[in-house]
């Protein structure tokens, strides 16, 4: 029997590539990227994954390459190769990947808030490609747009969940209150 294992869709910056008139931004590199691989781990692990789930994640090669035109991440079952500037964005590396809070404007001094509003979040890109690997697809943008499965990611967002329907339906069943018994 031939297996077909096919790739999912690339992982897309919403708009497109970045303007032109965007400051080049650094390289990625391995050093800065294996902290928040780790921690985007840790991160899904955190949400119920089973023991062999999160060996599977560990086991995933790294890779950063030169993708084309707006592709911020591409996954296949054992490699994530992510873009080396995150289509023309510059990728945010959170220095505090536990931490979200430059993700909220009330807390994030201003200088701070430019920065992470008009770069691609580095860990979102990470969990998603991950999810890719553990079977997940990308969800439509529209129906799904603070989904970390939705398939692109837009400057300053950041998603670390991923509920599918099925799993919010069970969920939604089970936090209603029982009905009254019958008399």
């Amino acid at each position: 029997a031939t297996v077909t294992v096919t790739n999912p869709p690339p992982l897309l910056a919403a708009g497109g590539i970045a303007p032109a008139s965007m400051t080049a931004p650094a390289k990625l590199t391995l050093a800065q990227l294996q902290p928040i691989v780790n921690t985007a781990i840790a991160r899904l692990a955190e949400q119920g994954l089973s023991a062999a789930q999160v060996q599977q994640l560990s086991s995933v090669t790294i890779a950063i390459a030169d993708l084309s035109g707006a592709t911020l991440g591409l996954a296949s079952p054992t490699t994530i190769t992510l873009d080396t500037n995150a289509a023309g964005y510059g990728w945010f590396i959170d220095p505090t990947p536990r931490d979200d809070s430059e993700f909220t404007a009330k807390k994030t001094p201003r200088a701070a808030a430019l920065l992470v509003s008009q770069r691609i979040d580095l860990l979102t890109a990470v969990m998603h490609e991950l999810g890719h690997v553990l079977g997940h697809d990308d969800l439509t943008p529209s129906s799904h747009p603070d989904d970390l499965m939705s398939a692109t990611l837009a400057p300053g967002s950041r998603r670390t969940s991923h509920v599918d329907a099925v799993d919010a339906a069970i969920r939604h069943f089970f936090a209603e209150p029982p009905l009254p018994a019958a008399k």
